[in-house]
């Protein structure tokens, strides 16, 4: 066979993907390196743990094994992640005055209508200063909430400051360490 040709990939819960290549010009075959994208797609709904009122606005995030998907919930506090491959994944939710929230998922293929209860944030001030109390700017603050696995870095401002917002409501500890 030579000329143009139409290639196209199938697999189970992945979206087909069609490519036109040329062949029979040259020693070599044409390679095809293509990413297969999921068909999947992940629907939930976000709510105000204490109202009970959707979270218009709220980020969403679905980091997998493939590229991350993101979405910001409706105003009704839907969301949808679409193009979704199988496999497992970690859904990160965050919203302004809210806590992040952090669910893992085992199984995409199996995960149906996802409802996300947002709780109010924990708010953190840490203000960073030498021996002789001058402040330090530049320190890396570096902290986890274990039981989430929420990991986040910040760095201090001039006046030696950091506001570190967003903490779950049922953070019991954080695990600190400061470097510079």
């Amino acid at each position: 066979i030579t000329g143009d040709v139409w290639v196209t990939l199938t697999k189970p819960k992945f979206a087909d993907l069609a490519r036109e290549v040329r062949v029979g010009e040259g020693d070599t075959p044409p390679f095809l390196g293509e990413m297969l994208e999921g068909n999947l797609t992940i629907n939930g709904r976000v709510t105000d743990a204490l109202t009970q009122k959707p979270v218009g606005g709220a980020a969403v995030l679905l980091h997998t094994d493939g590229p991350d998907r993101k979405d910001r919930a409706n105003d009704e506090g839907r969301f949808a992640l679409t193009a979704v491959a199988p496999g497992e994944g970690e859904l990160i939710v965050e919203a302004d005055g809210f806590g992040r929230e952090r669910r893992k998922i085992p199984k995409l293929e199996d995960a149906s209508e996802l409802n996300l209860v947002l709780k109010p944030e924990r708010i953190l001030h840490v203000h960073v200063v030498d021996d002789l109390d001058r402040p330090i700017r530049g320190a890396t603050l570096e902290c986890v909430d274990q039981p989430r696995g929420d990991f986040r870095s910040m760095i201090t401002d001039e006046s030696g400051s950091i506001t570190l917002r967003g903490i779950h409501f049922d953070a019991f500890m954080l695990g600190v360490r400061l470097t510079h």
